[in-house]
C-alpha cells in the first residue's frame, strides 16, 4: 500500500495502473484498510479529485478520467469500511457534490459523475450512519436532480458509441 502511495504521489495523472491496484487492493482486503490507510489518505484523494492540471499534459483525459473516477472509489470503500467522524462524512459529501452537480454536468466525464453517485448510495444507503449529513447537504434532492441528467449523458454516449461502430 505503501509503496503504491508513493508511487501515486510521483505521477498522479499518468499512472491509472496505480489506482486500479489500489481500488482491488482495498476491495480484496478490506480488512486491512484500518491498518495501512491513515486518516490523512482520505484528504489527500479528495485534494486529487478536486485537483485540476496547471499545466500540459501529455497524459490523455481519458486515463486522467481513469484515475479521478478510480480515486471515488477509494475513497468510498474507505469510508464504507471504515468508521469516520462528521466532519470527514462532511467534507466527502460536499466533495462528491460538488464533482457530481448539475453544473458540472458537461465538465464532469461519465464515469467520474456516475462514480460519484454511486459513492454517494453506497454513504448513505445504512439510514443511521450520518443521517444528519444527508439531509443537511440535501443528498436526496441532488439525486433526484442529476440522475435524469446522467441517464441523458449515458443515453448520449451509447448514441455516440454506435455512430462510431457504424462508421467503421
Amino acid at each position: 500500500w505503501f509503496g503504491l502511495w508513493r508511487d501515486l504521489v510521483r505521477a498522479f495523472d499518468k499512472q491509472p495502473a496505480v489506482t486500479g491496484t489500489m481500488v482491488l487492493s482495498l476491495q480484496s482486503h478490506a480488512d486491512l484498510i484500518p491498518k495501512v490507510v491513515e486518516p490523512a489518505d482520505v484528504d489527500r484523494f479528495l485534494a486529487f479529485l478536486l485537483l485540476e492540471p496547471t499545466a500540459p499534459s501529455r497524459t490523455t483525459s481519458a486515463v486522467r478520467d481513469d484515475v479521478k473516477r478510480d480515486v471515488v472509489a477509494l475513497i468510498g470503500i474507505i469510508l464504507c469500511h471504515q468508521k469516520h467522524t462528521r466532519e470527514v462524512n462532511l467534507k466527502v459529501c460536499q466533495a462528491l457534490l460538488e464533482v457530481s452537480s448539475p453544473t458540472n454536468m458537461n465538465e464532469v466525464p461519465l464515469s467520474v459523475m456516475a462514480e460519484c453517485l454511486n459513492v454517494l448510495m453506497d454513504l448513505y444507503s445504512d439510514d443511521e450512519l450520518h443521517k444528519d449529513v444527508f439531509e443537511e447537504m440535501k443528498v436526496l434532492s441532488h439525486f433526484q436532480q442529476t440522475l435524469p441528467l446522467l441517464k441523458q449523458k449515458v443515453s448520449r454516449a451509447m448514441d455516440s458509441e454506435i455512430d462510431i461502430v457504424y462508421i467503421r
